[in-house]
């Protein structure tokens, strides 16, 4: 069977195991994800070392705090905003972060700097 995001699975199986080593998504609809990541209507989630971390999109600070505030209903969540210039992966990793959300600049003078979520 054809699937439409799909092009082609590749499995083995080991004794009673079925591994999923590889699954190459159609040109098409990977743009697709592309185009939605950048219209603000997905997160992208990477996977560094064994640890997912969510990328979102550009939020000002009104928006974050008020995404903040909705996930503290549910977990306890710290943040805090780091210079692009010092954000380390590395440093992400062993901090039990769960999300980077790059902050909108308020005006062209501005640094970047990325808000990182941890949750406890």
């Amino acid at each position: 069977m054809i699937h439409k995001y799909i092009d082609y699975v590749e499995i083995e199986k080991v004794k009673d195991e079925i591994i999923i080593k590889n699954i190459n998504i159609k040109k098409t609809e990977l743009e697709n994800i592309g185009y939605m990541f950048r219209s603000d209507c997905l997160d992208m989630i990477l996977n560094v070392n064994e640890r997912d971390i969510i990328l979102s999109n550009y939020k000002t600070t009104s928006e974050i705090d008020s995404y903040v505030n909705a996930l503290s209903e549910f977990y306890k969540v710290s943040k805090k905003n780091v210079d692009k210039e010092l954000l380390n992966i590395d440093d992400l990793l062993s901090d039990n972060v769960v999300q980077v959300i790059p902050n909108k600049k308020e005006n062209k003078f501005d640094k970047e700097v990325y808000t990182i979520l941890q949750v406890a």
